[in-house]
């Protein structure tokens, strides 16, 4: 919460040529990074900070915790894709993808209650759902394609009725949403991806960063004062940090 530290998964190469992903910890004033959860990725910090989201895969994928420090792993469902926390912290949501016999896609959301470990599936629209997140106003913001595209929607919490927040020839994916609710972060997929942010009341966009590179999993420090990202070059991605305008970029490692 103080935003002292980041989260991040890392493939690790092991003697046998063997890859491994595993999760890690790193001080964005540099040392180095402590690994904190094996074979475990998409790590998602819980909004108050003092528990860690997490998937794992064999055959199949599988959801776990932990505490903020990787102790005490807990296994929380199966067969689904994890996509964020409650904005109370008490709830994880999910998705499950649905093939229909005429091969049509779509996404079930689902949320457990992790005091009491039952699962209740969401209304919403039947479309293939990329990645959410879930305001503080109760609100769900998500990418979902329309043919090649994909685009972000909004919807209450429990109602099936989504109002479209952009649009256009390109891919708008990755939202997420600052603490104080005024500015949406997502990314703009053309032939580079670069970050930009929305203003929730007035709808402008505006461009924060210009590079020749893929930037991929935006995420806002909790003062919002800061952003990390990936930045992917060639076949390596460096973990970038810059001030929240896009200003004063800093790579802090590999």
């Amino acid at each position: 919460l103080d935003a002292s530290e980041v989260l991040y998964s890392q493939d690790d190469r092991a003697s046998d040529g063997s890859d491994t992903l595993n999760i890690y910890q790193a001080s964005v004033l540099g040392g180095a990074p402590r690994k904190i959860i094996p074979r475990g990725g998409l790590p998602m910090w819980s909004p108050d900070g003092q528990r860690i989201a997490f998937q794992r895969w064999d055959s199949i994928s599988h959801i776990w915790i932990t505490r903020a420090d990787g102790s005490s792993p807990k296994h929380i469902t199966s067969r689904a894709d994890l996509l964020g926390w409650s904005p109370n912290s008490k709830s994880l949501v999910y998705k499950r993808e649905v093939t229909t016999e005429s091969k049509e896609k779509y996404s079930e959301i689902f949320v457990e209650d992790l005091s009491t470990g039952s699962e209740r599936e969401l209304p919403f629209p039947k479309v293939e759902v990329a990645d959410l997140c879930w305001t503080a106003s109760d609100e769900i913001i998500y990418g979902a394609m329309s043919g090649k595209y994909e685009n972000l929607w909004i919807v209450p919490a429990g109602e099936d009725n989504p109002r479209q927040l952009t649009s256009g020839p390109e891919i708008h994916c990755r939202p997420r949403i600052s603490k104080d609710m005024k500015h949406l972060m997502y990314l703009n997929h053309s032939e580079w991806r670069n970050l930009w942010v929305a203003s929730s009341a007035s709808k402008e966009l505006r461009q924060l960063t210009f590079e020749e590179a893929w930037l991929d999993g935006p995420s806002i420090s909790p003062r919002g004062d800061k952003m990390l990202y990936r930045k992917v070059e060639s076949a390596y991605f460096e973990l970038c940090i810059c001030n929240a305008d896009g200003t004063e970029p800093v790579e802090i490692g590999r």
